[in-house]
């Protein structure tokens, strides 16, 4: 009798799991929804980049918005909003404090057990046009593009 009761106390948190998951599914398709409207009606320029959209703000750089949250940040560049993550927002706030940095010191800054992570975070925010590179010996320097 007791294996009963466990099944059925089983299935019906399961059931109840199921029943959130439900609602979260539906707050997060009303949310692409929403995000997909917003997309079309201001005209985003590149169908495959989702989350470039176009801008009316002049320069090359206008800067990071820093959130505080887990929401992603935006960058303005040529006219194209670039959203951030949180790690690369914090990224580009080192980049600010320090000046430039190599994969070493985003290594040691946010605990990363190898160097490559760190690397492939640069690499992807030079590849956007946030950094620029330089070499110098065998560490490759980044700097915010301004």
């Amino acid at each position: 009798m007791g294996n009963r009761q466990e099944v059925s106390t089983q299935m019906l948190e399961i059931a109840h799991m199921l029943e959130l998951l439900q609602e979260r599914l539906g707050r997060m398709e009303s949310r692409m929804s929403q995000i997909e409207s917003k997309l079309g009606a201001q005209g985003a320029s590149d169908s495959r980049d989702v989350w470039a959209t176009t801008t009316e703000t002049v320069g090359a750089f206008g800067g990071v918005a820093v959130s505080g949250s887990n929401a992603p940040a935006s960058v303005v560049l040529s006219r194209k909003e670039i959203l951030l993550s949180p790690t690369d927002e914090q990224i580009v706030n080192l980049l600010r404090s320090r000046g430039a940095v190599c994969a070493d010191d985003v290594q040691a800054h946010f605990k990363y057990k190898g160097k490559n992570a760190a690397s492939a975070r640069l690499n992807r925010l030079a590849s956007l046009g946030l950094l620029e590179r330089q070499q110098a010996g065998r560490r490759v320097y980044y700097r915010l593009c301004v």
